[in-house]
């Protein structure tokens, strides 16, 4: 059996009619996904962010500026070099930090990103500070006992 060259090209025509359909088929899917994996992300967050307020347990929201200031501030002005507070606080503020790394990498904003990498810069140089005073004090306490006993 021949085929003729109209009866060819109406195959090809109806066989491109269902590859059409097809692709939008697949791009009404696709695109159904994509709104709930959406609407599931938003709800993972939102669950999160409610079980770290329900939590109750002083942990610093890295996303809330005011919570991260008041935490530098207040450790910033504490005069206390006892070794195990500051190696406590450190390790919230590396926690901190890396939040705050994450936050950097995942923002889209790039005014919150400024705000996020300020915090960010802020809590290293605190720890920073916090680690070579706590040293200073440790060497102080030592060579002057050191003095004592000869």
């Amino acid at each position: 059996m021949q085929w003729r060259g109209s009866e060819v090209e109406n195959l090809q025509l109806k066989a491109l009619e269902l590859r059409e359909d097809e692709l939008n088929e697949v791009r009404h899917l696709l695109e159904e996904r994509r709104a709930a994996a959406t609407q599931w992300e938003r709800g993972a967050v939102e669950a999160a962010k409610w079980e770290r307020y329900l939590s109750c347990d002083d942990v610093i929201d890295s996303a809330e500026q005011r919570q991260v200031n008041t935490f530098i501030t207040l450790w910033r002005d504490e005069p206390e070099l006892n070794v195990r507070k500051v190696l406590t606080r450190c390790h919230v503020a590396l926690q901190l930090v890396d939040e705050l790394d994450v936050l950097i990498k995942e923002s889209t904003d790039p005014k919150q990103t400024l705000v996020y990498q300020e915090g960010l810069v802020h809590l290293q140089e605190l720890i920073q500070a916090k680690l070579n005073l706590t040293c200073e004090d440790i060497f102080k306490s030592a060579s002057s006992s050191l003095k004592g006993n000869p």
